[in-house]
């Protein structure tokens, strides 16, 4: 009985196992717990970034490093301000997608030949917001612009 109970809890604490405690295991039992990856990017030196998007309305993303011979190297959470600050004019706009994964929607601006990539987060005071990052066609981030969209307590602002 005592062996049974150990059993049924060791199994229940793996499948309670948060997206960080998956670094050091390979891609494969990454893959089998969180499921396919809503972003996959390949890097230079022949690694991977893998990048999952959950919580409600896809306002979380993981981020998963793969080395080359396919364990995970890291996993991090990336949809706060602190990553955020990292976005700058000039930057390339596939290296925003491997820092905080693909957008929730996108929207073109055809007059300004230029596509804004929104992404939906919690932000550093526990608000729901929005970051639009711009991009140019030549896939340049131009800007970014961060909104808060309601208070904590679910009211509109």
């Amino acid at each position: 009985m005592k062996r049974a109970l150990a059993l049924a809890s060791l199994a229940l604490l793996a499948a309670c196992a948060t997206p960080v405690s998956l670094t050091g295991r390979s891609e494969a039992e990454l893959i089998s717990r969180m499921g396919p990856p809503s972003g996959e990017y390949r890097n230079p030196d022949g690694s991977r970034t893998l990048a999952y998007s959950l919580g409600a309305q896809g306002t979380e993303t993981y981020i998963a490093d793969i080395t080359p011979a396919g364990q995970v190297s890291a996993v991090r959470s990336v949809r706060n301000d602190d990553t955020f600050q990292r976005i700058v004019a000039g930057m390339r706009g596939e290296d925003v997608l491997r820092m905080i994964g693909p957008p929730n929607d996108t929207m073109k601006f055809p007059r300004t030949n230029q596509e804004s990539w929104e992404y939906r987060y919690i932000d550093t005071w526990g608000y729901r917001a929005f970051l639009y990052v711009n991009v140019d066609a030549n896939g340049i981030v131009v800007g970014k612009v961060t909104r808060r969209i309601e208070g904590r307590d679910g009211g509109m602002r």
